[in-house]
């Protein structure tokens, strides 16, 4: 349940995801977004209070730079907060 409502929410944001099979965490493309993964996750953390990780730590190159890691480990109330924080950034973007 805290899978799908994540994914669909950031999908409805613009922030490309599939529903992981296997683990509590979210790798979203951003690209739609016009901003890299790390500002993103820097903005993120400091205007709405959403932990992510930039796509860029978890690879060798720049090729994660247009993704962002979310976990979605929280209460599903929490993880609703969490996308209307996401969905109310992005606009104003």
């Amino acid at each position: 349940k805290r899978r799908d409502l994540f994914v669909t929410g950031l999908n409805r944001v613009g922030m490309r995801c599939k529903p992981p099979k296997g683990s509590f965490y979210v790798y979203a493309n951003i690209s739609e977004l016009g901003i890299s993964g790390f500002e993103l996750t820097k903005r993120l953390a400091k205007e709405v209070g959403v932990i992510s990780y930039p796509g860029i730590a978890f690879t060798k190159d720049n090729s994660g730079d247009n993704y962002i890691r979310f976990a979605y480990t929280k209460t599903v109330e929490k993880l609703k907060v969490a996308i209307e924080r996401i969905e109310d950034f992005v606009r104003k973007l």
